[in-house]
């Protein structure tokens, strides 16, 4: 009987205890990391700029493809295109981050007519998106062009890495997408899913 009565005990302690964890909710605040690689954190704040080009190109193909419920449709079974473009921004994210690594230790840099670019692109951006839209996003105008920095120079180094690859862009192009797991396992790359499965990128914000 006394065997019967620690079973139960220890069952109903159980039961509190995966009670107590469901309870705990985890808020999404703008320097939340989503994504580590290695040392270096991507966080939401900077994660939503990429959430933020990826809705932008989602509602752009919806326009042009006249689909008022583009979101939901099934862009394969079972993952519909909010998913899929998800990915994308998410893939962005990572890409970007493990280029400009790359390019930081070859020691490169952007030229100033480039610098001017990036910041006429960051520019853009800020013209383009309500400033409304942009606080919800935890977006300031300085993170926006710390950010638009980051792709320009892993872009610059992007173009110079392909050639590595391939002489053909197509082909070079195709060889790093296959490369690119092989990167995320050597730059340690982890994705905090936690927090990123709470971002819905047709409806992005960050609470607070």
């Amino acid at each position: 009987m006394n065997h019967y009565k620690k079973l139960i005990v220890l069952l109903l302690s159980c039961l509190l205890f995966a009670l107590s964890s469901c309870s705990k909710t985890i808020s999404l605040t703008a320097d939340s990391t989503v994504v580590s690689v290695g040392e270096t954190t991507i966080t939401l704040d900077e994660m939503m700029y990429h959430v933020l080009l990826a809705k932008m190109q989602g509602e752009l193909y919806a326009s042009f493809l006249g689909e008022k419920d583009f979101w939901t449709k099934e862009y394969e079974p079972s993952v519909t295109m909010a998913d899929q473009m998800k990915q994308y921004a998410l893939d962005n994210a990572i890409k970007y981050e493990i280029l400009y690594e790359m390019a930081e230790n070859k020691d490169y840099s952007l030229t100033e007519e480039e610098l001017s670019v990036s910041e006429a692109q960051a520019e853009d951006i800020e013209k383009t998106i309500p400033e409304e839209e942009l606080k919800s996003l935890g977006l300031t105008n300085e993170l926006i062009e710390k950010i638009q920095r980051k792709i320009s120079l892993s872009t610059k180094y992007y173009e110079d890495y392909l050639l590595t690859l391939s002489a053909d862009e197509k082909e070079a192009k195709l060889r790093f997408e296959e490369k690119f797991e092989e990167l995320k396992k050597e730059y340690q790359v982890k994705v905090n899913n936690s927090i990123w499965e709470k971002v819905d990128i047709t409806n992005p914000s960050i609470p607070g």
